[in-house]
């Protein structure tokens, strides 16, 4: 058997059984595959990897495919609600990391250049550390959650030109020119990826899905996401920069939710491969020399650039765990910090120390960082405890205190908009609990009946009168959140009618030991509605519609709908 692969199954093998660990401490998986790169690694003694370069370059598809599955599930509209923090607010951070990095280090070296390329290679947080973090606790599609890829990636694209200016400081004609290009080549692609890839990619998934091989259509798949983000790499932009706006472009196709179910187990794969490969770059021996220094400026600058997140989140109108979130959840330095030091020291701009303390600050960043992020939720709710119980309650255009109000009670952001507008006109008592204070902002300006605080505290409940309410609609599409919610709403009023929106069957199969009186999958819901136009328009009795519409929504939700298990009327076969 060849070298590589036996590489590829000890590292497989590595990632398993420090998954496990990982696992059995009840800490992300993240941890274990790092731990567990740093035992097969080249700097440490025992079984090793014999080649650590091809690792690697399977490390950077795993990266890609990463970020390939995180732009098909969080598209462009996504971005829309967050686009100003995302935008303005990463920007901010940017400027103020990179001064604070940069003028950290040269008060410890009194070395400029090299103090720029330390202040670069901080600039960003690890978008793969976040992404596995926040999957792993089914937190992506929460609003804490948007805010922080969002950042994140915006984070990512702002080095490109940063490291490009610092690549050609000595350059005097091309300094100020240079950030412009990668920018305008990003532009035109994403241009050119949008308005002819987005409609090229839809009819050859629709040919290939034609076809009816899973083959063949994850293939094509492969081909789209890796093969868009190569083309990116040939003009000089970050491979899985391409990925991702691949990833991006084909979420508004019908075809992006078989793509996430085709493709998940192939990420997941890669993702340990790289990793692992991440761990498999800390040198040991010189951790264990400086490990005091590195720790040190892996805590304080990361936490300082966590800070600046956290009050521009504050300055945007984020409150709540938003902020708290920012802090400890984004601390990992980005996986483009290794391409950075690699580039650094090939053009001689960093020696061997500052390479060496770069890579081992960002391992050791993704190590602690995961660990960090799961303080949140613990913080937050401290926190709650000390302070929010005795803060005054934020509410407009609602009085709870009549006892002729039994309100409808929305929680969340997520189709909200006509609901509330039809239960205002019907005039039905209803109430929204948002966290977050631009929308309660919003939405009080309108004059609908809004309290802005954490929907799933006893008290935001009991304010928004749950002891009396008939329905609790739960929007979020979180499952940790709404389970939450739902738990103190029944403590407090055991009768009270709740629905909950789940963004997939895997969500709505956690959510059926809540006991809930309706879960809504919106995809779903879509589906049995062009199900229901197209047997319409094709003339079917109505009362047969309505038959075949409820036994589809009795199906097993988290299987792939066959022929064989639909429940034919006879009177549509005759």
């Amino acid at each position: 058997m060849s070298s590589i692969a036996n590489d590829i199954i000890l590292v497989i093998l590595a990632g398993l059984l420090g998954g496990i660990a990982a696992n059995s401490f009840r800490q992300p998986l993240i941890i274990g595959y790092l731990l567990a790169g740093i035992f097969i690694g080249p700097f440490t003694p025992g079984i090793t990897v014999s080649s650590p370069d091809a690792i690697g370059m399977l490390a950077d598809i795993g990266a890609a495919l990463l970020l390939f599955t995180l732009g098909l599930e969080f598209p462009l509209k996504t971005l829309k609600p967050i686009r100003r923090i995302a935008l303005w607010g990463t920007l901010i951070q940017v400027v103020f990391t990179f001064l604070a990095a940069s003028a950290f280090w040269y008060g410890l070296n009194r070395q400029f250049m090299p103090s720029l390329w330390f202040g670069t290679a901080l600039l960003s947080s690890s978008t793969a550390v976040i992404l596995k973090t926040l999957s792993n606790r089914h937190l992506e599609k929460s609003l804490s959650g948007r805010v922080m890829l969002g950042m994140s990636i915006i984070q990512d694209l702002t080095v490109i030109p940063v490291m490009i200016v610092i690549m050609n400081w000595n350059s005097v004609e091309s300094v100020w020119f240079a950030p412009f290009k990668p920018i305008i080549i990003a532009l035109v692609f994403i241009l050119v990826m949008w308005f002819i890839g987005s409609r090229l990619c839809s009819y050859l998934f629709a040919e290939i899905a034609r076809i009816g091989s899973r083959e063949l259509f994850l293939m094509f798949t492969l081909v789209a996401g890796l093969g868009v983000g190569y083309l990116t790499q040939e003009v000089g932009i970050s491979y899985a920069f391409g990925a991702f706006i691949a990833g991006m472009v084909i979420s508004e196709s019908e075809y992006s939710h078989k793509v996430i179910n085709d493709l998940t187990p192939l990420r997941d794969i890669f993702g340990l491969v790289f990793f692992v490969s991440v761990g498999m770059l800390l040198e040991v021996g010189f951790l264990r020399e400086n490990w005091k220094l590195i720790l040190a400026v892996v805590l304080s600058v990361t936490f300082v650039r966590g800070i600046f997140l956290a009050l521009i989140s504050y300055g945007f109108g984020y409150r709540r765990i938003v902020p708290l979130a920012l802090l400890l959840g984004m601390l990992p330095i980005s996986e483009i910090a290794f391409v950075l030091v690699r580039m650094g020291r090939q053009s001689g701009a960093i020696d061997t120390y500052l390479y060496n303390f770069i890579l081992s600050a960002t391992v050791v960043s993704m190590l602690i960082g995961p660990f960090l992020s799961g303080l949140t939720a613990p913080l937050y709710r401290l926190y709650l405890a000390l302070f929010f119980s005795s803060s005054p309650i934020e509410a407009a255009n609602f009085n709870p205190e009549e006892d002729s109000c039994h309100p409808v009670i929305i929680v969340g952001n997520n189709y909200i908009e006509l609901l509330s507008a039809v239960l205002v006109t019907c005039k039905f008592d209803m109430v929204i609990i948002t966290p977050v204070h631009q929308a309660f902002i919003h939405l009080r300006k309108q004059g609908i009946p809004v309290i802005y605080g954490a929907p799933d505290q006893p008290d935001i409940l009991e304010a928004a009168g749950v002891t009396r309410a008939r329905m609790l609609v739960a929007a979020t599409g979180n499952y940790p959140e709404n389970r939450r919610i739902i738990e103190v709403a029944r403590n407090l009023n055991p009768d009270i009618k709740t629905l909950l929106q789940a963004d997939s069957a895997e969500e709505a199969e956690l959510m059926t030991d809540i006991k809930v009186d309706e879960i809504i999958i919106p995809q779903r819901e879509a589906e049995v509605e062009m199900l229901q136009q197209t047997l319409n328009h094709l003339g079917v009795d109505k009362r047969w519609i309505v038959h075949i519409r409820d036994s589809v929504r009795k199906l097993d939700r988290s299987k792939n709908i066959n022929p064989d298990m639909i429940d034919k009327p006879a009177a549509i076969l005759e």
